[in-house]
């Protein structure tokens, strides 16, 4: 699979859940920390490469690499729970101002 290296990245994500660095860490933002993770994983893999040509590699993975490294993927990571974790809605209700950025920062990709 094309993905097979992204594959077991997701597993080693979830395992490392439960390591002593990550014990005093919230489910949020191991969420945010994982997904950072698996974004920039997806990154590297299509940087260093030979990928097909298809709308994942040439468009999702590029888009998911850039928010990985932008200061918004722990907005992206609330926004994407909100309608499974009130911890989400109350952080963006908080945080209105960053969503407010972070849509400025879609608009521009």
């Amino acid at each position: 699979s094309e993905f097979s290296a992204a594959e077991m990245m997701l597993a080693m994500l979830e395992a490392s859940n439960s390591l002593e660095k990550n014990k005093d860490k919230t489910p949020e933002e191991l969420f945010v920390n994982n997904s950072e993770s698996f974004f920039s994983t997806l990154g590297v893999l299509k940087e260093n490469g030979k990928k097909k040509s298809n709308i994942w590699w040439d468009f999702y993975i590029p888009f998911f690499y850039d928010l990985a490294k932008s200061e918004y993927i722990d907005v992206f990571c609330y926004y994407i729970s909100i309608s499974s974790n009130e911890k989400a809605i109350e952080w963006l209700e908080t945080n209105d101002d960053r969503f407010e950025d972070f849509g400025k920062w879609i608009k521009e990709k």
